[in-house]
């Protein structure tokens, strides 16, 4: 989440402007009234993340591997997508402690076959440029891909910068394209 992200970043911040010393542990908490996801964005790095987004457990960094990000620019509205997604009737569930042991044993490459986004189920039947950015990017060599949250980003897990740059330049024109690295922390103090 952008907004979610903005709002760690102001905590973060306003903590260190006034030189308040507040604790991390309490910053997520009062993070965790304004938003789910906020607390993770306070912490960052990977994380399983339980109940409303509260509750952290840190893994291991995501060192191997880099990653394709595509936006088609798709506006795609969040609250259509979860007042269409079926949440209880998913076909395919991942076992969140795999995930973990996955990520614990291989990193980001380990996890590159197990990636699933219930919510695609109906971004990519209203969206089909969605699906088809993360087919060609499967096609371009990519060890896997997934839209991120609601959409419409789509993410491709690649070995190195070389097999990311081809890629990107096999998507030309489909939308705005970057290739990065996984960081440790979502917010840096500069």
């Amino acid at each position: 989440g952008g907004g979610s992200a903005d709002a760690a970043a102001t905590l973060w911040g306003m903590n260190r402007l006034f030189q308040s010393d507040i604790l991390l542990s309490d910053l997520k908490e009062w993070a965790s009234l304004l938003g789910a996801d906020i607390p993770f964005c306070l912490q960052g790095g990977t994380s399983l993340v339980r109940g409303k987004g509260e509750v952290l457990i840190p893994l291991p960094p995501l060192r191997n591997g880099w990653l394709v990000l595509l936006d088609p620019t798709v506006p795609i509205s969040t609250a259509w997508v979860y007042e269409r997604v079926r949440i209880g009737l998913t076909k395919k569930k991942l076992s969140a402690r795999l995930l973990a042991k996955s990520i614990r044993k291989e990193g980001l490459l380990g996890i590159s076959n197990s990636l699933y986004n219930k919510l695609e189920e109906v971004v990519l039947e209203r969206f089909p440029l969605v699906g088809s950015v993360k087919e060609k990017m499967k096609e371009a060599g990519a060890r896997g891909a997934l839209m991120t949250g609601s959409g419409s980003t789509v993410f491709a897990i690649v070995e190195d910068r070389q097999k990311g740059q081809e890629i990107l330049s096999k998507l030309e024109g489909m939308g705005r394209g970057y290739l990065v690295q996984p960081i440790d922390r979502s917010l840096k103090e500069v």
